[in-house]
C-alpha cells in the first residue's frame, strides 16, 4: 500500500506600512507606522486562509524585516509539519501561519449575523483619553485600553480616576504599560491598584 501523499500549502506574503491617523504615545516612545505582512496559505483543494505577522516595535528581536527574510528564503510550498518549525523567535508569523491554516480549514468560520467584534478601543495617553472613553463608550465599545508609563504615576493614577469614573456600568478598563515601567514605577503602580480596592 503506497504511503499517503504529504499535503503542502502554497506559500505567498504582501507586506503593508499604513501611518496612524495620529501617533501613539507609548511608554517606549511615539509610534507613528504600523507595518506587517499577510500571508496567504493555498492547500490542494484550493482552499485559501489568511494570517497577519505585525510584530510590535521594541519586543523582543521579531521585527517586519526579519519576518519578510524568513519568507524569503523559505521554499513557495511547505507542509503542515514544515509550518510548525517556523523559529519561536519568530512569533508573530508563527501565529500568521497558524491563523491562516485555521481560516482553510474552516475552523474560523464567520457569522453574518454578528453586528459587533468583541475588542476593546484603544484610548490615547494622557488627558485626551477621557474624552475618547465617553466617545468610544457611546460607538458601544464596553471594554477600553488605556496606555500607561506615558506619564509619571501619580499623573496617571489622577486620570485614572477620572476613567474609572466616566466607565460605562459593566465596562472593563485595561492598562497597557508595554512592559515601558521601572521597578519604582511598577511598585507604585500596584500600590495604587491595591489602594482602589477589588474591582
Amino acid at each position: 500500500m503506497p504511503a499517503p501523499r504529504t499535503a503542502y500549502y502554497r506559500v505567498e506574503h504582501r507586506a503593508y506600512r499604513r501611518k496612524f491617523l495620529r501617533p501613539l504615545a507609548t511608554a517606549r516612545g511615539e509610534w507613528s507606522v504600523r507595518e506587517g505582512l499577510v500571508v496567504r496559505l493555498t492547500d490542494p483543494d484550493g482552499r485559501i486562509g489568511y494570517g497577519e505577522a505585525a510584530p510590535a516595535p521594541g519586543f523582543g528581536v521579531e521585527t517586519t524585516a526579519r519576518d519578510r527574510m524568513w519568507l524569503q528564503r523559505a521554499p513557495n510550498q511547505l507542509t503542515a509539519a514544515e509550518l510548525r518549525r517556523v523559529p519561536k523567535r519568530l512569533g508573530s508569523l508563527r501565529w500568521a501561519f497558524y491563523c491562516a491554516r485555521e481560516m482553510l480549514e474552516g475552523w474560523q468560520k464567520v457569522s453574518a449575523k454578528i453586528r459587533k467584534l468583541p475588542v476593546c478601543a484603544l484610548l490615547p495617553a494622557g488627558a485626551p483619553a477621557v474624552a475618547a472613553l465617553d466617545w468610544r463608550a457611546g460607538e458601544g465599545y464596553r471594554v477600553f485600553k488605556w496606555k500607561v508609563g506615558v506619564s509619571t504615576p501619580p499623573e496617571e493614577f489622577s486620570l485614572l480616576e477620572k476613567l474609572l469614573a466616566a466607565l460605562p456600568a459593566g465596562a472593563r478598563l485595561r492598562l497597557d504599560a508595554n512592559g515601558g515601567l521601572s521597578r519604582r514605577e511598577w511598585a507604585a503602580w500596584c500600590d495604587g491598584l491595591n489602594a482602589l480596592g477589588p474591582a
